[in-house]
């Protein structure tokens, strides 16, 4: 038994491989040169060049608020020495079709 394993193995061991026929090598090396792009591989760009855009954004929005930091509106120091304006001053104000002065307070505004 041991035998014909031995001519089997002979016979295996002598065996080569038959070479390809030339225009599958072409043909393999053409794949090869122009791999076709699948529908997954765009999607998975398409994600990974929207994470890089919204990690700019937020390091731009950072760096806006590190350089010019929101400024709030001054409020008045000393409010005690603070005095409502007149009828008068009102009246005026609204018959020259001005806007409300920085100092006046709108006393429709306080009566709701």
């Amino acid at each position: 038994m041991n035998e014909s394993f031995d001519k089997v193995e002979k016979d295996l061991a002598a065996l080569r491989p038959r070479p390809l026929p030339r225009e599958l090598v072409d043909r393999l090396a053409e794949d090869l040169d122009h791999p076709p792009v699948r529908w997954a591989d765009r999607v998975l760009a398409s994600f990974v060049g929207a994470g890089a855009l919204a990690a700019c954004v937020i390091v731009g929005v950072v760096t806006w608020n590190v350089i010019a930091p929101n400024e709030s509106p001054q409020q008045p120091t000393d409010l005690t020495s603070f005095t409502p304006a007149s009828l008068a001053a009102y009246q005026q104000m609204l018959a020259r079709g001005a806007s409300l002065p920085p100092g006046l307070v709108d006393p429709l505004s306080a009566t709701r």
